[in-house]
């Protein structure tokens, strides 16, 4: 199991840490063992609703366990930053779950923040990478986020929710795309796909104030 990572994290207080445990609201579950539980128990039922988009917990786990995969493909591991200055829609819970599936820890932004806030934010969090839309009320977010990059060395990815990615992006719509499963020649004819399962994916534990990779929930 890897260890807990304490980089950059404070510390919940020891009394207040104390309380939460005796009241039962840490219960050393990962954070995703409750979705993962419940797309367990009723795959097919609404999970999240985006205006006319709807995800059941079938297709919220499937494509947060691809985006997860791709995020690994990009170099990211359980451990590092990345900076998400996305608006409420589906495809941030898609990719905060899968962030936290991976390991990887998100360092949330708001989107009325501009290149100073966000310059410092990936400097001081040493960010591997920043989820930003393509443009928000006329604002062209990818532009900063790619000028963000050339000015943090850290930084070594710029992940765009839009739909004119410029070279140098990661298109992460694509990224959000469910992931591909392997079936048995008996099982083609069914029409309900089976969530893969295990794998080496790792989730993450937020409790006492720190991050602890675990594996999936089975």
């Amino acid at each position: 199991m890897t260890r807990p990572s304490r980089a950059s994290i404070v510390p919940w207080p020891d009394e207040a840490a104390a309380a939460y445990r005796a009241k039962g609201y840490w219960d050393g579950r990962p954070l995703g063992a409750r979705l993962y539980a419940a797309a367990d128990a009723d795959p097919d039922a609404v999970c999240l609703v985006d205006g006319e988009r709807r995800l059941s917990y079938r297709e919220l786990t499937a494509r947060a366990d691809g985006a997860a995969t791709r995020l690994r493909a990009l170099g990211l591991r359980p451990g590092d930053r990345v900076v998400v200055q996305l608006p409420n829609c589906w495809e941030f819970v898609v990719l905060t779950v899968a962030l936290l599936r991976l390991g990887v820890l998100p360092v949330m932004a708001l989107t009325a923040h501009r290149q100073g806030e966000i310059s410092s934010v990936a400097a001081v969090a040493r960010a591997r990478a920043l989820l930003v839309p393509g443009t928000v009320r006329d604002f062209d977010h990818q532009a900063m986020a790619l000028a963000v990059a050339a000015q943090v060395p850290e930084v070594e990815h710029v992940l765009v929710l839009g739909d004119d990615v410029r070279d140098g992006g990661v298109d992460l719509r694509a990224l959000c795309a469910g992931r591909r499963r392997r079936r048995r020649a008996r099982d083609a004819r069914r029409d309900r796909p089976r969530r893969e399962r295990g794998g080496a994916l790792p989730a993450v534990r937020r409790h006492d104030g720190h991050a602890q990779a675990d594996r999936p929930h089975p």
